[in-house]
């Protein structure tokens, strides 16, 4: 009987899960101002469209959602999204770019709108 309860325990925390996660997303995103979401919008079209797709959804550059998840060929599932990076990763990801391919930005946007883009992507 005991190990049963574990087993409900455990099953329930499982379908739980995703419910959590969700919400724990959706509270971390930063908050903009209406002034601050038309910068950064005319920003992203200018400077990150282009890789990263109008919707976010990633081109050549990867994907810009707050939160996604992808199955993959083996069956898992991958869960990924600016939320889980964070606005301080993400301001240095935009700053300096990656070895993947991603220029920096440093020498182009201000610090200010640096913070606005990581905070912008998340939301």
């Amino acid at each position: 009987m005991k190990r049963g309860g574990k087993t409900f325990a455990s099953l329930l925390a499982l379908a739980t899960l995703p419910m959590m996660l969700g919400a724990a997303f959706a509270a971390d995103a930063p908050s903009l101002s209406d002034a601050e979401k038309a910068t950064a919008k005319k920003i992203y079209f200018e400077r990150c469209a282009g890789c990263h797709g109008v919707l976010r959804k990633g081109a050549t550059g990867k994907n810009l959602e707050p939160h996604f998840t992808k199955k993959l060929p083996d069956g898992t599932t991958l869960e990924g999204g600016t939320l889980k990076l964070g606005t301080s990763r993400l301001e240095k990801i935009i700053s300096y770019g990656t070895e993947g391919g991603m220029v920096n930005f440093d020498d182009i946007l201000s610090k200010d709108e640096i913070n606005l883009m990581a905070r912008y992507i998340q939301n």
